[in-house]
């Protein structure tokens, strides 16, 4: 809004529209930054206070790679606007039209590639995901190893069009490999979601009619199924492509969230992970099975030392070993039923 119609810059309202769009995304970005802050050095402190100690460098590093490049974007961004929009005020045609004619900047550059690199990293490690969930099953990811293939492909292109002289992200030549790559990344996205999704409620379900409502719930409630299947990645990625394929403004405001988003649900999904409330490979077959028999306690062994603290059980004719410590008083019924 004008406040005196003089002051309104001599610029077509679609322009302006932009402008505005692009002004509320870097504030809606770095709302999401700090917001990203917080879940990177939660999810670090997550890790590192974890029991096991298996993974810890490679979840650590893989968190730090995403945070960096979240941040270089954000910087990148907030870079270029500021020369569009304080250093280079009076540019002909405006802050859009300085973008446009000087989108290949160092710093434009940087940007672009930072959330392409994010994009890349985020969708493999769905894929691992996606490979965990489904129990190992190599089938299953085959397809979509393939379309993570094709968006490295399309990404590279994507940051080399970008930084030729008098192209920029929104340059028609930018966006003949702009767009497939982020139709086919959000496309892998959305295949991704749709997999795990189905396989964790798919196990909700079994295991709900197997064993009863409270068996594997942190695997399977609201939040684990949110978080694992990435969803809101999912969903804010189908947004912005709409968006960005039929040429309307409002794309440039979600495109600084999504870099964002894309990073937060990998971090997230790693911090389940170090907690110990992640989906591993067994975890379906941990929450779905029975015993296929009673409790039954086996006569005692004369080959036994009295001071071993362990007896011998038959569960549905499995030999199981119980340590003594767990028949003692003041421990929890839900550590026998494990140790089960």
């Amino acid at each position: 809004m004008s406040l005196d119609p003089a002051w309104r810059p001599n610029e077509p309202s679609k322009l302006l529209k932009a402008e505005k769009f692009m002004h509320a995304s870097l504030i809606l970005g770095a709302a999401a930054y700090g917001f990203h802050i917080a879940v990177y050095f939660s999810t670090m402190y997550n890790v590192w206070m974890a029991r096991q100690r298996r993974h810890k460098w490679l979840f650590s590093a893989f968190s730090t790679w995403l945070f960096i490049f979240a941040s270089l974007n954000i910087i990148g961004n907030g870079i270029g606007s500021q020369w569009a929009y304080i250093d280079n005020r009076n540019f002909p045609g405006g802050p859009m039209a300085f973008l446009a004619a000087h989108g290949n900047t160092v710093n434009d550059v940087f940007g672009n590639v930072a959330g392409v690199m994010v994009t890349w990293t985020s969708d493999a490690l769905l894929l691992w995901r996606c490979y965990t969930v489904w129990a190992g099953n190599g089938y299953v990811i085959i397809l979509p190893t393939l379309m993570w293939i094709s968006i490295i492909v399309l990404g590279c292109l994507t940051c080399y069009t970008s930084s030729l002289p008098s192209e920029s992200i929104a340059s028609i030549k930018t966006v003949n490999f702009n767009l497939p790559f982020w139709a086919v990344a959000v496309t892998l996205n959305m295949l991704l979601t749709i997999l795990i999704l189905w396989r964790v409620l798919y196990t909700r379900n079994h295991a709900i009619k197997t064993l009863g409502d409270q068996y594997g719930t942190h695997y399977t409630n609201a939040a684990a199924i949110i978080v694992e299947s990435a969803a809101p990645y999912a969903a804010l990625g189908l947004v912005w492509i709409v968006l960005y394929g039929i040429h309307n403004v409002a794309f440039y405001f979600f495109l600084p969230l999504l870099v964002q988003v894309e990073a937060i649900s990998p971090e997230l999904i790693i911090s389940r992970v170090a907690r110990g409330r992640g989906w591993t490979s067994t975890t379906e077959a941990d929450i779905t099975t029975t015993p296929s028999g009673p409790l039954r306690f086996a006569a005692k062994s004369t080959s036994r030392s009295e001071d071993s603290g362990t007896m011998d059980a038959t569960v549905g004719g499995s030999h199981v070993a119980l340590s003594m410590r767990d028949m003692k008083p003041g421990v929890s019924r839900d550590t026998f039923k494990d140790r089960v």
